[in-house]
């Protein structure tokens, strides 16, 4: 039978794992959107920044969990799982209720970068990092839309751009535009299904855990080991 302390041991290491893997992805979101010239997250900044905060504070608990259960402090232990369980759910609340924190609203994003004024620090840096060449064809940016290539009555004035200039490059089209809101939501959607996953395993992990304490004995350090009755 596995040991109390090796069960706990178990429990936490886990635990920091995954509390490790949901501030690697949240960061590796973060340095994708800064890479592909992308604002990140508009006025969701605070929540994403909470989130953070949170598995810091599980993966330091956790830490703590495995030295007080290393050194026999089973009343420190208990503290600092308890910590663990309300930073684990409240990490878990904030994932599953704000789903939308990776990419912006259609609405938002066309207010404010379409007919709006801050596209222009975005277009700047796709200059700068010659955007169609470092990254990606994308379509309105880099290519002529799929919707010009289907019509061709030129009804859209992004396709009148492409029909008369000589390069292939429009980072000013609204194409381009709503072509980097699909990528934003299309790795939005992706960081947010890895959250879920992460911290829904935290949780299960968790509970676990909570349980193991409740179903095995803890004692003080020196005394005799007393089975507990549920």
């Amino acid at each position: 039978m596995v040991s109390r302390k090796a069960c706990r041991v178990l429990i936490n290491m886990v635990i920091l794992a995954l509390s490790i893997a949901v501030m690697i992805t949240i960061f590796w979101s973060i340095s994708w959107t800064n890479q592909h010239c992308l604002p990140y997250m508009g006025s969701d900044k605070q929540k994403v920044v909470m989130m953070i905060l949170y598995a810091l504070g599980i993966a330091l608990l956790c830490l703590s969990g495995l030295f007080y259960n290393l050194r026999n402090y089973p009343k420190m232990y208990i503290s600092a799982i308890r910590s663990i369980v309300t930073l684990v759910f409240g990490l878990f609340v904030i994932t599953i209720l704000f789903r939308s924190l990776f990419s912006p609203s259609e609405h938002e994003w066309e207010k404010n970068y379409v007919t709006g004024d801050m596209w222009s620090p975005i277009e700047q840096c796709m200059v700068e990092a010659k955007f169609c060449n470092s990254f990606s064809a994308l379509d309105g940016c880099c290519k002529k839309p799929t919707e010009c290539k289907i019509n061709e009555t030129m009804s859209n004035p992004d396709c009148l751009v492409w029909e008369t200039k000589n390069y292939v490059i429009c980072y000013s089209c609204n194409a381009c535009k709503f072509g980097l809101l699909t990528e934003m939501k299309i790795d939005g959607q992706r960081v947010q299904f890895a959250l879920i996953i992460f911290t829904t395993l935290m949780a299960l992990v968790t509970i676990l855990g909570v349980v193991e304490i409740f179903k095995r004995d803890l004692v003080e350090p020196n005394q005799p080991t007393m089975q507990v009755e549920l």
